[in-house]
């Protein structure tokens, strides 16, 4: 049966056909179609992102460089929060207005949220910069890596103005009903980054500034690219006079959005306390075995984290439109997906764990360290049996406007479990309990997700029971 017909379309009152893209009526694999290009611009992005600070640097620079590199990652994933608050909060909030018939309200919204990170992230960036040096001594970076630490943050934090808008307008593409731009953002980013990471590292010599100036150049484009899809008014998301009520719609955008903020934040703390075990147990040695995991595991996870954000828009749409049924069925839909998705990363990740290691280091010129990452990767690779689930509970109560509930979820994942389990476990067992404690912590993240969905089934109209009012 042809696509058309198997999704059923509707089109509500001032919904346009290019909003009707997150109206449709999906079944499974018109949904699975529908995400596809946010799964795969969300894969590449991880690819080229690791490529970028993980290949090159690991390849050309050295371990000092990526030691370097994931010594500074707390901070650049911190003030990276800051750009995926508002654009996961304002895509909620434009997404709801869209089901909701409103349109307008949600190009003048999306314009003020473009505007207003701009401005938070210039606020942030000053700072950070100026104590650059401080905050990467406390991150654990010593005189031997400070030069290649202080070089990179300055350089990303720098340009956090900017850079913070790219995030933003892949978010919306979706919202827009165009997710297939935030693929075409995505290879453009990666194409920039590898040619000028070639260019810079391995021509220029420039090591680890090269690097940074490379994922700058990267945030750049895509900025760019951004700037002339939402100037055209025949997009169902566009530019249009920022909306006057700047005030509510920046306690809207993270209230909505707080739970990513938070979820970067806490990956950023992790990070930080991982470094530091792993300094305590083998030293420099040990941090960049975590970075290597760490990339890895960022490839296997960018599926769940692309579904989730491909997604999260129709959960907005439908929460708006209050349209039950369908709500019910994307619940489904997304439990059964993720379910079958999880088995087959693992079992990729088992199979094919030492070619994925190569990507990073070889076993004949790194053979201590190789074997290291390797034992660490067969025992981490048991997280991706449920973070899956993890990704897409964090992002659905996102997409329904409940910051609270997806802030609780995404603390308690990336951030309270992993850093308790892992300062324990290391005590405990050393070395494998670094590696163990992610796949535990999962494990009872995942068990909390599951308590949650149930609670909230009737709230938000997922549930075959009578439907409470639908909480705002």
């Amino acid at each position: 049966m042809d696509t058309q017909l198997e999704a059923i379309q509707e089109t509500p009152k001032g919904v346009s056909a290019a909003d009707n893209r997150i109206a449709t009526k999906f079944k499974f694999w018109p949904l699975i179609r529908f995400v596809l290009p946010t799964m795969a611009m969300s894969l590449f992005m991880a690819l080229f992102k690791s490529v970028d600070d993980g290949l090159f640097v690991s390849q050309f620079v050295g371990k000092d460089g990526l030691s370097a590199v994931n010594i500074a990652f707390p901070i650049i994933m911190g003030t990276w929060g800051i750009a995926i608050m508002f654009a996961t909060g304002g895509s909620a909030i434009a997404g709801k207005k869209i089901g909701e018939g409103k349109p307008e309200e949600a190009r003048r919204d999306f314009t003020s949220v473009c505007i207003i990170a701009a401005i938070v992230a210039a606020i942030v960036a000053l700072p950070c910069v100026i104590f650059m040096e401080p905050i990467m001594r406390l991150l654990g970076a010593d005189d031997s890596i400070m030069g290649y630490c202080v070089v990179y943050g300055n350089l990303l934090i720098g340009t956090m103005p900017f850079s913070v808008l790219s995030p933003i307008f892949e978010f919306f593409y979706v919202t827009s009903g165009a997710p297939k731009m935030g693929l075409v953002s995505t290879v453009l980013r990666g194409a920039v980054n590898i040619f000028l990471d070639w260019l810079f590292i391995v021509v220029l010599k420039f090591e680890v500034m090269g690097v940074a100036l490379a994922t700058a150049a990267g945030d750049l484009a895509t900025c760019l690219l951004g700037f002339c899809f939402y100037c055209n008014k025949k997009h169902a998301v566009h530019f249009a006079k920022p909306s006057k009520n700047w005030g509510s719609l920046l306690g809207h955008s993270c209230k909505n959005g707080v739970s990513e903020m938070l979820n970067h934040v806490a990956m950023a703390v992790t990070g930080f306390i991982i470094n530091a075990t792993m300094l305590r147990l083998i030293g420099k040695d040990g941090v960049a075995a975590n970075g290597i995991i760490g990339n890895l595991g960022y490839i296997m996870s960018s599926m769940f984290i692309g579904f989730s954000n491909g997604i999260a828009p129709v959960y907005s749409y439908n929460y708006g439109n209050q349209d039950h049924k369908m709500m019910r069925r994307l619940v489904r839909y997304s439990l059964t997906f993720l379910a079958v998705a999880n088995c087959a990363t693992v079992i990729i990740c088992e199979l094919a764990a030492k070619p994925l290691i190569s990507i990073f280091i070889t076993q004949a010129k790194e053979p201590e360290l190789f074997q290291i990452v390797l034992d660490g990767l067969h025992i981490h690779a048991l997280t991706f049996l449920f973070n899956g689930f993890g990704i897409a509970t964090s992002g659905m109560f996102a997409a329904l406007s409940n910051g609270k509930v997806a802030s609780i979820v995404s603390v308690m994942r990336n951030m309270v479990l992993t850093v308790v389990l892992t300062v324990a476990f290391s005590y405990a067992f050393g070395l494998t309990g670094v590696w163990v404690a992610t796949p535990v912590g999962e494990f009872i993240s995942f068990c909390l997700c599951m308590f949650l969905i149930y609670k909230y089934r009737n709230v938000y109209g997922y549930g075959k029971e009578q439907i409470a009012p639908i909480a705002e």
